[in-house]
């Protein structure tokens, strides 16, 4: 008797024919070793390919970056966040925090784009703010 097992793939709502609406969140890094040339980026590993509006929300927004922490430049490709400059222990932290507020923005201008109410700015408990 044959079985049917569905797979993800078969389902009209799931893999390439849906679009993608989930936003990019850090999963990892890759960090240079001492020894490693000095211009060895870090490298920021999201868990989905940003879409170009993601990227462009983080491109205005990636200057704080250079700002506070002497990094010297900062790429995109694909999945990977390349991070160029001085590597210090706090940055991690800061990236992962600006993937994520860069989502948030991303959210906030689709939801606006539909002529719904923006979540806004949220506080550190992730509430929008003011709650």
């Amino acid at each position: 008797m044959a079985t049917f097992r569905p797979t993800l793939a078969a389902s009209p709502l799931i893999g390439n024919r849906m679009p993608n609406s989930r936003f990019p969140r850090v999963v990892g890094f890759e960090v240079p070793l001492a020894g490693d040339m000095p211009e060895a980026p870090m490298v920021a590993l999201l868990d989905i390919v940003p879409t170009s509006k993601w990227v462009a929300a983080f491109e205005r927004e990636v200057g704080e970056l250079t700002d506070s922490f002497g990094v010297t430049r900062v790429t995109i490709h694909e999945d990977r966040v390349s991070i160029f400059g001085v590597v210090v222990d706090r940055l991690a932290d800061d990236i992962r925090a600006l993937v994520e507020r860069i989502s948030r923005v991303r959210l906030d201008e689709r939801l606006s784009e539909a002529g719904m109410m923006p979540v806004g700015p949220l506080d550190e408990h992730g509430a929008p703010s003011g709650s």
